[in-house]
């Protein structure tokens, strides 16, 4: 119910990721980024997951992030304002990785072994490997 600004994070790391309840690649990149938050969210990791979906499917979102037992911070864009700034071509599932308020890397889509390289980009920006 109230808004969330990057700035609220300083000296944490930020995942933002763009997904809608319908993308299978999407709930399978934040089932995958769950579990590396439940492990590293006191290491100072957090997870913004920006829900994009229309207004059709707009009502699932909650249920989707209960069902799925997410943990993270589930935020909607009813509008497609973060969309708009964050990411204008729209894709999803799509991930920015930030420390310090400064993007560290970009990630499009989402397939088979992209769990090991998200894992490495979180574990990097944590300095824990």
């Amino acid at each position: 119910g109230k808004k969330v600004h990057i700035k609220d994070f300083k000296d944490k790391v930020v995942v933002i990721s763009f997904w809608a309840t319908w993308c299978g690649p999407c709930i399978r990149e934040l089932n995958d980024i769950n579990k590396l938050y439940k492990k590293h969210h006191k290491d100072g990791l957090e997870v913004l997951a920006i829900a994009t979906d229309g207004p059709e499917t707009f009502s699932n979102v909650r249920g989707t992030a209960k069902r799925m037992k997410w943990n993270f911070h589930v935020l909607p864009d009813k509008n497609g304002s973060v969309l708009n700034i964050l990411n204008p071509r729209g894709t999803i599932p799509y991930s920015i990785y930030i420390k310090n308020n400064k993007i560290f890397k970009v990630h499009e889509g989402y397939k088979q072994g992209d769990a090991k390289k998200i894992t490495n980009y979180i574990k990097k920006l944590l300095n824990k490997g």
